[in-house]
């Protein structure tokens, strides 16, 4: 009896993982590389699938719970999941074992032996369906019907590339039906979109073909025939053999009405194909259409009178020929038609459809055809008679056979080369190079267009469309009949530099009936609607008239809610032009220019600086107007004037706000036609004022501006020309008799919008006075100093005021502010002063709080402590003078013990820090570990967070009761004012919403640029230019490199929202010592981009709390120094909190080492934020993530072996090490188009760097943004 064999189980016996994993290595065979996955998952496969463990690859075995509950409650290791454990590592061994080294490379990260199948998989079998497409294409292996489709759409021309691209990327396959109807809708819209001309010789002969259309390859379309690449149709081109080519064009006849389709019916006979000689087809459809060397029965000698056989059949019968403008010749299959016949004995020939080049017999060169938009002119040369003359047709010039023999007799002019025509065929086909260019490439074409222009008949009609920017606006008139009927208004500035008197804008007014100009200077636009409210008073009670109709453009300034209603209250009809449309408000526009020219002419001719071009302003309008009331004065209009000095006369402009006064010295003899009233703020220059005339001020304007002295006119021209008698021979013009008038000018600034430089200036406005008295009124109120007489031997400080204007976000005056400042330069060190530090919160943690506000749902306030200084209580004795204009009238000796801080001392900040904290500290706060101005409050289930810069505090808890009643415990002590909710910030501009909080510095921005007056200069893509580094050796060092320090360090704050700049800041920050002009340039370019960037900034969105950490190095980047730089990018959630660009202090080795300090450098980081967080009582549920794309640094923070090539490194950068073993972090790989830190080490190509920009920054609408 024969028993059967019996099949041993491998795992029957339980055997230990190493022991089978001994055995399966034994059966391995190959290692993994880019090309054979499918044989080694073959294999792995089948082998984990005999040894039953391909459970834990396929997903069938789920990871047991690592931990579990005993009956004793208390929690122990799984011991299912230590022999999980082990059986994964088994298997992860075995997997890691098969692969290559470039295979290993992509799996580093992965923890168990399932991740690593699961990359492999998507890795190496995630392939494009077109990708299998074109391997059975290869293969020849059509299986089903998409295969097919695919083939078609291989067989489609060029031309249908796109269309072919679109439908082999779809995820699913299409019918044949719905191929067809989307080939036919294609043809037809690219028929449609095409030029009608383009394929007019295909046009002609298909409209000879018996064959209807059947659609796209039924026969009469792009791709007819059974060849898959036909796309030689058309009248045929030529061989490149010499130099310069002339083209000789195929001028076949057809009928206009046949090339209106490619379906009309055509000859009634049977085709006879010019190629084979065959009867019943065209060539076009001939088997031998693409067989270069096939010749037929006709040698190559009778292919030309082949091509004359078969051209004859569509000419002789024909009665209009179609000419081409685009050609330089034309060619006729009959020698007969050609006037006078020369033997032609050049080398070019004439390619016909079926690639052949049919030799040419003669040329008639003395016809010259003349087109242009509505005719056709042929004209002999040698004797200059018009031979044709026809007009186009549908964008065609035919010929009528009859009409042309009646000029030539029966002879046609059909080969005549067109001289200009050839000049225009080239100047086209090089993408309309000037004549210049076009006859340096050519030189044989200078005869046929001279460089005189001048006498060039015609001009390139697409040149000429390609100049023009615009259409020209239709010409508007405006019928008016009286003065203010309509006025014109518009807005000029800002200013690119501020005038001596503050002023940066300027209101423009133009009566349309008179032209009369009025002119108002403005500081902000906010101005406006106040300026044109005194504008309609002026003309209500000066001239008895009303403004009734007002055009302006649609600027904000002129169509605020208070505008418009006051318009409508006084029955004004304001007209507003359309957006982009200034040609509606051309009066208004073209007197800016008008006026913006004569005044910088002015100022040119008297060589001032710009910030005087008010009075500029002022005399040119003063001009205008006096030469448009003359002109007024010489017609019969009727019109107010008169001579009265009591009565306000219309040459008599309203003031154009306080300006420069210009008061003339001139003979009081020179007479004023006519005698005009003169406004004392508005006197032309060369302008005499007669004795007798009385000049009052306006009553409207300040009164310290209105206190103006004039000189006297005096009746005596010698007061003027005082009669001195020189000695000398000269003569000159004194002794002749010519005087020329001075002119003497008297600054008038208004200081109600300008910050006053001195108490002088200031104690003579109410505004500045009321704000030094509430100054002192609040160091009197603070017990600040107490007086004395002066100790000797004790050192006494000075003090100034300072007056500072306090502007809203949009730029209006908030407030006027005096503050009382000591002279803290007069203070020594050891005698009245000794530590100087505070600390002030990192802008790392002000991004870090708002991040847990929004994710938490937590409400942001803000407060505001008045005089904040005042509240720090001094350690040492300090004295000061008393303030200039209260010194005490009873003891003006006496000097100030100061017994609190005040501004300007060296000693305040941090005696104001000490002072708040402490009090901060009895109400229950600690102060932070990581960051000493974050003071965190927890008590019960009542958590608060404070930041305190200076005297500016941000507040925020879960409980909006317990901030109230925090902030009524602070008044008690501090002069605090409740600001609301967080709004602006240190320059942040703050607006949150439902679902996010955006965080800009769009004001400071703005601020930026105008002091640097770059508000109109070109937008840049990049803030670096791509691809390059500075170096030290570039450029001219600047003269005045304290300018380019301030610049710099101005850009370095605007990284707070902006951390898409952070490497072009860090950049120029590195030649703070030695600037140079290419460093100047460098930094004005991130001040472009950021104009082009105005209203981006970051977002804080609510989700989950994790850290995320970006690591990256560019290696020895630096060209001087040759060091890296390191770029660090850190989320909280999906929040960027923290980012840097900073350079290495030691010169790397080899890339690898710089990337293992770009790591160390982020992981102290992140254990930072780790000690942060943990203050404000925030616990992580994962450790963080560090991501890197070295894999070899990744390799050196996770094996604690040394390596030959990484003994060198810092012994303290190694702790990262530690970190990743008491699994503080974990580290990952990233791949580098992944890599987010890119965007911080190097300057990259426009697209990387705003592919990276998208994820860093957002932007931000104005109108969400405060102020705007």
């Amino acid at each position: 009896m024969v028993s059967e064999p019996m099949i041993m189980d491998p795992v029957a016996n339980n055997p230990s993982p190493l022991l089978l994993l001994n055995n399966m290595s034994n059966l391995m065979s190959i290692k993994l590389d880019s090309m054979n996955y499918m044989l080694l998952k073959l294999q792995i496969s089948a082998i984990l699938d005999a040894y039953s463990m391909i459970e834990p690859l396929d997903g069938s075995t789920q990871q047991p719970r690592q931990f579990v509950i005993n009956e004793d409650g208390v929690q122990v290791l799984n011991p299912a999941f230590l022999i999980w454990r082990k059986k994964d590592k088994a298997l992860l061994t075995l997997l890691l074992s098969t692969l290559s080294s470039p295979v290993l490379a992509m799996v580093v990260g992965t923890t168990t032996a399932q991740e690593v199948w699961n990359r492999l998989e998507e890795k190496f079998t995630c392939t494009a369906r077109a990708n299998v497409l074109n391997l059975k294409l290869e293969l020849q292996v059509l299986v089903d019907n998409e295969e097919l489709l695919h083939m078609i759409l291989k067989g489609l021309p060029k031309e249908f590339a796109p269309f072919a691209s679109v439908i082999r990327t779809r995820d699913d396959s299409i019918s044949f039906e719905k191929l067809s109807v989307l080939l036919q809708t294609e043809e037809q819209s690219m028929t449609e979109v095409s030029d009608p001309l383009t394929n007019s010789a295909l046009a002609m002969f298909v409209s000879n073909n018996h064959k209807p259309n059947n659609g796209f390859n039924g026969g009469q379309g792009y791709n007819r025939g059974r060849e898959r690449n036909s796309f030689n149709r058309g009248r045929g081109g030529r061989s490149f053999n010499a130099y310069p080519t002339p083209q000789i064009q195929s001028s076949q006849s057809s009928n206009l009405n046949s090339q209106s389709s490619f379906g009309s019916q055509g000859k009634t006979e049977r085709p006879t194909c010019q190629i084979c000689w065959k009867i019943g087809h065209y060539a076009i459809d001939c088997y031998h259409r693409m067989d270069f060397a096939y010749q037929g029965k006709n040698p190559p000698t009778k292919l030309a009178a082949m091509a004359n056989a078969s051209n004859l059949q569509y000419t002789q019968n024909s009665e209009t020929w179609l000419t081409d403008s685009g050609a330089s010749d034309h060619i006729t299959a009959n020698a007969s038609n050609l006037n006078t016949q020369a033997p032609y004995h050049g080398s070019e020939q004439v390619t016909v459809g079926n690639g052949q080049n049919l030799p040419i017999q003669s040329i008639d060169n003395n016809c010259s055809c003349l087109f242009d938009a509505q005719k056709l002119l042929i004209q002999d040369l040698p004797t200059g008679r018009l031979l044709y003359k026809g007009l186009s047709k549908d964008g065609v010039y035919p010929i009528h056979s009859s009409q042309f023999c009646r000029f030539v007799s029966t002879k046609s002019a059909c080969l005549a080369s067109s001289s200009a025509q050839k000049w225009l065929l080239w100047h086209s086909r090089l993408g309309h190079p000037s004549a210049k260019v076009l006859h340096t490439i050519f030189p044989s074409l200078s005869s046929c267009n001279p460089l005189d222009f001048n006498s060039v008949k015609s001009h390139c009609k697409h040149c000429l469309a390609g100049k023009m920017h615009q259409l020209p606006f239709t010409v508007s008139t405006n019928k008016v009949t009286a003065p203010f009927q309509l006025v014109h208004a518009d807005l000029w500035g800002p200013a690119p530099s501020v005038s001596l008197n503050g002023f940066k804008f300027y209101l423009v007014l133009v009566d349309e009936y008179t032209k009369f100009t009025w002119v108002y200077l403005l500081t902000h636009k906010s101005e406006t609607f106040t300026l044109f409210k005194q504008f309609t008073a002026l003309v209500q009670n000066q001239f008895k008239q009303s403004v009734q109709i007002f055009r302006t453009d649609c600027g904000g300034e002129f169509t605020s809610t208070a505008f418009n209603t006051f318009c409508a209250d006084n029955g004004i009809i304001h007209q507003l032009s359309c957006p982009h449309t200034p040609q509606q408000n051309g009066v208004a526009e073209r007197k800016h220019k008008h006026l913006i020219q004569c005044a910088l002419a002015l100022l040119s001719q008297s060589t001032l600086p710009f910030p005087t071009v008010s009075a500029s302003l002022d005399s040119d309008l003063s001009s205008q107007n006096h030469a448009s009331v003359s002109a007024y004065l010489d017609s019969d209009l009727s019109f107010p004037l008169s001579n009265s000095p009591t009565q306000p006369l219309l040459p008599s402009q309203p003031p154009i706000s306080p300006t420069l006064v210009s008061v003339p010295r001139t003979d009081s003899t020179s007479p004023i036609d006519p005698p005009l009233l003169l406004s004392s703020f508005n006197l032309p220059p060369n302008t005499s004022i007669p004795p007798d005339t009385t000049i009052t001020p306006d009553p409207t304007l300040p009164p310290d501006t209105t206190n103006i002295s004039l000189p006297t006119a005096s009746s005596n021209s010698n007061s003027v020309a005082p009669n001195t008698t020189s000695q000398h021979p000269m003569q000159t013009r004194s002794k002749s008799g010519i005087h020329k008038p001075k002119l003497g000018y008297a600054a008038q600034i208004d200081y109600t919008i300008t910050e006053p430089p001195s108490y002088r200036i200031a104690a003579q406005h109410p505004h500045w006075c009321t704000a030094m008295q509430e100054e002192f009124d609040a160091l009197k109120k603070q017990g600040t100093w107490s007086l004395v007489l002066p100790p000797p031997h004790k050192n006494v400080v000075g003090c100034k005021w300072v007056y500072k204007l306090k502007h809203h976000s949009d730029g209006t005056i908030a407030r006027y502010k005096a503050r009382l400042v000591a002279k803290g330069f007069h203070q020594q060190h050891g005698v009245d002063y000794e530590e100087t530090f505070s600390p002030v919160i990192k802008p790392l943690t002000v991004r870090l709080i708002l991040s847990l506000a929004v994710a938490q749902n937590w409400p942001l306030r803000q407060l505001d402590v008045k005089n904040a200084f005042l509240h720090g209580t001094l350690k040492e004795e300090v004295y000061m003078a008393q303030p200039q204009g209260y010194i005490d009238s009873s003891y003006p000796q006496h000097v100030c013990k100061l017994h609190k801080s005040i501004y300007g001392l060296k000693q305040a900040p941090r005696a104001w820090f000490e002072s708040f904290t402490t009090q901060l500290l009895q109400l229950g706060f600690i102060a932070s570990a990581a960051d000493s101005s974050l003071f965190i409050y927890h008590h019960h289930h009542v958590i608060a967070y404070l930041l305190l810069y200076v005297d500016d505090i941000v507040l925020t808890s879960n409980s909006t009761s317990y901030l109230d009643s925090l902030i009524l415990q602070l008044r008690k002590v501090f002069d605090i004012k409740d600001l609301g909710p967080l709004h602006y910030f240190l320059g942040l501009q703050v607006s949150r919403s439902s679902d996010a909080l955006h965080v800009t510095q769009t004001k400071y921005a703005s601020d930026l640029l105008t002091k640097h007056h770059m508000v109109d200069s070109k937008i840049a893509h990049t803030p670096c230019s791509p691809n390059t580094r500075l170096s030290i050796h570039e450029g001219e060092l600047l003269s005045n490199p304290h300018g380019y320090r301030s610049f710099v360090g101005a850009l370095h704050y605007l990284t707070f929202t902006r951390p898409d700049i952070s490497f072009a800041v860090h950049q120029v920050c590195q030649y703070m010592a030695a600037p140079t002009t290419t460093h100047l340039t460098a930094a004005k370019r991130i001040l472009r981009y950021i104009k082009g960037t105005l209203f981006h900034g970051i977002a804080f969105t609510p989700g989950p709390l994790h850290l995320s950490v970006y690591s990256d190095a560019d290696w020895a980047g630096d060209p001087d120094d040759r060091r890296s730089t390191s770029g660090l990018l850190v989320y909280l959630g999906s929040n960027p909190i923290t980012w840097s660009a900073k350079k290495q202090p030691t010169v790397s080795r080899s890339s690898i080492e710089s990337e293992y300090r770009a790591l160390a450098t982020a992981s102290a980081e992140v254990c930072w934020l780790r000690t942060l967080l943990k203050d404000l009582g925030i616990f992580l549920s994962q450790p963080p993530i560090l991501w890197c794309d070295n894999v070899s640094a990744l390799a050196i923070a996770s094996n604690p072996v040394f390596h030959a090539h990484t003994k060198h490194i810092e012994v303290d950068f190694h702790f990262i090490r530690e970190q990743v073993l008491r699994k503080d972090l974990v580290v990952k790989f990233v791949s580098t188009n992944d890599q987010l830190a890119d965007i911080f080490t190097k300057s990259l190509p426009t697209q990387r760097f705003l592919d990276l920009q998208r994820n860093l920054t957002v932007s931000v609408r104005p109108h969400s943004i405060e102020g705007e």
